[in-house]
């Protein structure tokens, strides 16, 4: 009895050892509390000067593999594609230039005004 416990308890430790764990989820190295600088250009049909402002927010992983959510204004966070090399995909358009920095842009409409924020973050360390 005492050998088949042994041989049972060895092949559980092995089973456990075994499995397949999760893989690391990539987008974790890119979220964080970040410092956005924000340049919107506002087009109707001529466009005016920019507006400049800045916006304490963060990144998080999304709801969704391969998405994190950006909230870089005090409106609902934006989710967006994101792949391995840190390039961002619909609706922003950009990309990590280090694990610390993004730069991206977001174009939206309003009615008939297009809106275009050029987006600049660092991370608040």
């Amino acid at each position: 009895m005492n050998v088949i416990n042994r041989i049972l308890f060895a092949f559980c430790f092995l089973m456990i050892l075994s499995c397949k764990k999760d893989p690391f989820d990539y987008r974790s190295k890119f979220t964080g509390d970040y410092h956005f600088t924000i340049t919107r250009s506002v087009y109707l049909f001529i466009p005016p000067p920019d507006s400049m402002f800045t916006f304490d927010g963060y990144i998080r992983c999304g709801s969704t593999r391969g998405t994190v959510s950006i909230k870089y204004t005090s409106t609902d966070p934006k989710e967006v594609a994101i792949f391995e090399d840190g390039s961002l995909d619909d609706p922003c358009y950009g990309e990590f230039e280090t694990l610390n920095s993004v730069q991206f842009a977001v174009v939206y409409y309003k009615g008939e005004t297009k809106i275009i924020d050029n987006v600049k973050g660092s991370r608040i360390k």
